[in-house]
């Protein structure tokens, strides 16, 4: 079997997947499979931590929020065992994701490996980054936060913005202060 042959074996599944995801989401509460599955995943961390493993932990509550948001709200069913099968159908999605990247030819040696990488890293390093990823991701979810803890992305950022001006209009009153005194009093 060729590589492209492989990698279009991994699409097939992941399309497939995807299907039975939707599928299954649809029949019952999403919000409480995306609940289980995020409680299972931190509680995992906590008991097995280790650094080769939590990375995906950020990737597959992404991936399960892309499949299950949809569905929030649009049924109350609580099946245990299909709540069990999309739990295990993102998990195994999760895994397979890069699969096509690793196979597909038109990617080179470097492309294919900066592919792969971003599949894995998560974190922010910067402010910028956590706050584009705030108002991409969660922001258009506001509604929901709303209803769940009485405060949206959108506002926590307003908010979060106006501490900051404030402590830097602080800080350059400080500054200007200290710039005077030194200025006045030593020399």
């Amino acid at each position: 079997m060729n590589n492209s042959e492989v990698s279009k074996q991994f699409l097939e599944k992941e399309e497939a997947l995807s299907k039975e995801i939707r599928r299954l989401a649809s029949e019952v509460d999403a919000e409480y499979v995306f609940q289980t599955l995020a409680f299972r995943q931190i509680c995992n961390v906590y008991s097995n931590y280790s650094e080769a493993k939590h990375d995906s932990i950020p990737a597959i509550l992404e991936l399960a929020a892309f499949y299950l948001y949809p569905f929030f709200g649009q049924n109350t069913n609580w099946y245990p065992e299909q709540v069990e099968e999309i739990i295990k159908d993102i998990v195994e999605l999760n895994g397979i994701r890069s699969g096509p990247i690793a196979f597909d030819e038109k990617y080179n040696d470097t492309e294919r490996h900066l592919q792969l990488y971003s599949e894995i890293v998560r974190g922010d390093s910067y402010p910028s980054q956590t706050r584009k990823i705030i108002e991409g991701i969660l922001v258009p979810h506001d509604d929901w936060f709303k209803t769940k803890i009485d405060i949206g992305p959108k506002r926590a950022l307003e908010i979060i913005d106006a501490y900051l001006k404030a402590r830097n209009s602080n800080d350059e009153k400080q500054r200007e202060t200290y710039i005077f005194l030194h200025e006045h009093l030593y020399f």
